[in-house]
């Protein structure tokens, strides 16, 4: 990923949760990661809404708000990328959960 790109994707990423009531500085890292990975990877199309125009990640956004791990980990797949960056997205978002699990 190139810097500049990275770093317009972060900020916009960081915009949308904040827009929608998410601190994203204050969501764990590995969540972080999935969120910027996942920004820059469908852009515009990762909002919380659904359109006529654009799927949106609705579930996803709300999740993520509740702090639901798991029910996140799985709104994180995509079509239109590989197989291994899906499981990716999954698994880095579970082991959130599991952390929480450890936790309590």
């Amino acid at each position: 990923m190139k810097e500049e790109a990275v770093g317009e994707r972060l900020a916009k990423a960081k915009k949308k949760f904040k827009d929608y009531g998410v601190d994203f500085e204050g969501l764990p890292l590995t969540v972080r990661m999935v969120i910027l990975d996942m920004e820059y990877n469908m852009g515009d199309n990762f909002t919380p809404e659904s359109t006529p125009e654009k799927k949106g990640w609705p579930e996803f956004f709300k999740a993520v708000k509740d702090k639901r791990w798991e029910d996140a980990a799985n709104e994180t797949s995509s079509s239109h990328i590989q197989d291994s960056r899906n499981k990716w997205r999954r698994d880095t978002i579970l082991s959130m959960a599991r952390a929480d699990t450890l936790k309590a």
